[in-house]
């Protein structure tokens, strides 16, 4: 049996992602770690043990469909399912306090979101300190986007009038995502235990990996420019224009590198432009790589 246009589009997806790291992985080794830097070798090797595992589920379940257009539909469907777990975890630790009980937090420290003198603990607080993170911006990116692109893959397509913006949206669930599993993995990465060990996974892991391989496999093709990249920059812009006035405001910061009070407002700035470029970087790539699957089913 000859393999399928679907079959060589995912071995070239996967094995990209396998010489990367193996350069990567190589590369790291070559220079030892110290006792305050990451362990990145460790990093790589988890993040390509759970993508060989969901590629391995992937192909199981691909070959289980011969129609592929139905098999991509329903991997779509899968990503938002898995998207919408992960947020729904997360919100619901958020909105019972696991989060303010687990950590040291000074209840008594009035904000202008909700903490009184007398220590009490508000909800909406809570919510937009659960809100300010990137990580939940980018899994609800990926939760919406992977849903009307399920429900509605004609909103995507180059003659609908809202097509830019859902176009720009679908290079934002990818772009976002997989920065959050970066970052996340290299720079902020710690032992979590219990519901939160799952969430955490769930929303750092599994679901950048997931939607990442989703896009790899599935596409949709065709429907990225470069000035799709610029427009896609629209929603971490305003993230992260909203996590610096907030913590400003509150001085209360979602990451350590955006604390404006310790590193001052130009290094804050400076981290942005640098993870913008990481952004610009990674859709360039992902632009290419879509660009060639396109060209590649041409006669």
């Amino acid at each position: 049996m000859l393999p399928t246009e679907s079959h060589i589009q995912q071995n070239i997806a996967v094995n990209t992602c396998f010489y990367l790291t193996y350069v990567l992985n190589l590369g790291l080794r070559l220079n030892p770690r110290s006792e305050t830097t990451p362990d990145y070798c460790a990093v790589i090797r988890k993040m390509w043990s759970i993508l060989a595992i969901l590629n391995y589920c992937v192909r199981i379940f691909t070959m289980t469909y011969r129609n592929h257009a139905r098999a991509n539909k329903s991997l779509i469907l899968i990503n938002a399912i898995v998207a919408y777990i992960s947020v729904g975890i997360s919100f619901s630790l958020m909105l019972i306090g696991y989060y303010a009980n687990s950590e040291n937090i000074d209840l008594t420290e009035p904000t202008l979101l909700g903490n009184s003198v007398n220590g009490t603990d508000q909800v909406w607080e809570r919510f937009f300190d659960w809100i300010s993170y990137f990580t939940i911006w980018s899994n609800i990116v990926v939760a919406i986007v992977l849903t009307v692109l399920w429900l509605r893959p004609d909103v995507f397509e180059r003659n609908n009038a809202s097509g830019t913006r859902w176009r720009a949206l679908r290079l934002d669930s990818i772009l976002m995502i997989t920065i959050t599993g970066i970052v996340y993995n290299v720079l902020l990465a710690e032992p979590k235990t219990g519901i939160d060990a799952v969430s955490n996974a769930m929303i750092h892991i599994v679901n950048p990996i997931l939607t990442l391989l989703v896009f790899l496999l599935t596409g949709p093709r065709g429907l990225l420019r470069v000035s799709t990249v610029f427009y896609s920059l629209v929603v971490p812009i305003t993230w992260a224009t909203f996590a610096i006035v907030r913590g400003m405001t509150l001085n209360s910061y979602p990451y350590p590198f955006f604390d404006v009070s310790e590193n001052g407002l130009p290094y804050v700035l400076m981290f942005v432009a640098q993870i913008m470029a990481l952004a610009v970087v990674l859709a360039l790539a992902l632009l290419g790589y879509d660009k060639f699957i396109t060209n590649s089913r041409r006669p």
